[in-house]
């Protein structure tokens, strides 16, 4: 039966990343993937094999990436990914159930690896069924794949496999962009469980952070209400990139001598540095960070600027995340896709 698209938009949809722990440890996500994938068996006799000894062996190598998709929390699709040195990466598998084929999950997968791709130049390929081809030629053309003609290997039966392959620099900017409309289509992962602040960090305190050295941020001016919310850590230039987030504990303002007294060790930086930066402030706010994570992929500005079609730019000092403003909807999309976070530690 076909799925209502009206239905399907007000529904929770989670792209997750696995991992060598989901292999480990035999995952439900893992077990929903292998479900997926195998459902092409007949196809691809080898595909087995292909799993045990090269993906479940490799999802924690930079190069190696797999996904699988849920509906309220019933597995629809799976792709999997290979980059090689030569900055070419390969869709090695892409498959969407067919009950939910036309209700645009191709554009999330694609939307995901370009997300997730952190090269400008180079290709994507892909090979692919000579009958498949005709049948889904439009939605590759959308994102600047061109059939080259037959491919060197063959891996299925009785279907001549035809080779693909677009540029990456073309084909993550129409993925982003469409991955920013699809924000605004369906429920990317659950808004209320993410970050309510965008807060603008020096590249080294915000990898301080993400490691568990820092502990407490200084700010001239910052209120107590944002007690118990969570924040997103966006690392200023030369890195332009939301790393992370975490939740604020409490909020202590006092004079900076006090403040310094009492947070020393967590802050960060030296005397002179802190001395400098309060110079002039009667008062200064200590911002306890806890509960910190790391983006398992971090969140390019220049991903949310292809995303939304203009230039997106980060707050000076913090900026409250609103619903449906660009901020907010691509770092709802960052929580939503895969293998959420790394935690540290």
């Amino acid at each position: 039966m076909r799925v209502d698209l009206l239905a399907y938009t007000k529904s929770h949809f989670q792209l997750s990343k696995l991992s060598m722990r989901d292999a480990s440890e035999q995952s439900l996500k893992l077990d929903d993937f292998h479900k997926i994938i195998m459902q092409k068996e007949n196809s691809y006799p080898e595909i087995e094999r292909w799993l045990r000894k090269q993906v479940f062996l490799q999802l924690d190598c930079p190069d190696r990436a797999a996904y699988v998709a849920h509906w309220d929390g019933k597995p629809v699709g799976a792709v999997v990914t290979k980059a090689s040195p030569k900055n070419r990466i390969k869709l090695c598998h892409l498959h969407v159930l067919e009950d939910v084929r036309h209700q645009n999950l191709g554009d999330a997968f694609l939307g995901l690896i370009a997300l997730h791709s952190e090269r400008s130049t180079g290709e994507i390929y892909f090979t692919i069924p000579e009958s498949v081809w005709e049948e889904q030629r439009k939605f590759f053309f959308k994102f600047g794949f061109r059939c080259h003609g037959q491919a060197t290997r063959q891996y299925r039966l009785f279907d001549k496999e035809l080779y693909c392959s677009a540029s990456l620099e073309a084909f993550s900017r129409i993925a982003l962009k469409r991955m920013g409309n699809l924000s605004q289509e369906i429920n990317l992962g659950n808004f209320e469980l993410a970050p309510t602040l965008l807060l603008s960090i020096q590249p080294k305190f915000a990898e301080s952070i993400m490691k568990g050295v820092k502990r407490t941020e200084i700010r001239r001016r910052f209120s107590k209400r944002w007690k118990g919310h969570r924040v997103a850590i966006y690392a200023t230039y030369p890195v332009q990139a939301v790393v992370g987030e975490a939740t604020i504990n409490t909020v202590d303002v006092a004079s900076p001598k006090t403040i310094w007294e009492r947070y020393a060790t967590d802050i960060g930086c030296e005397l002179a540095e802190f001395s400098a930066y309060c110079e002039g402030s009667a008062t200064v706010s200590a911002i306890q960070l806890g509960d910190v994570v790391r983006f398992a992929t971090p969140l390019n500005r220049s991903s949310v600027t292809s995303m939304f079609g203009e230039n997106i730019r980060p707050p000076q000092s913090y900026l409250l995340l609103r619903k449906a403003q660009p901020w907010s909807e691509a770092i709802s999309i960052a929580s939503a896709v895969g293998g959420r976070y790394v935690r540290e530690g």
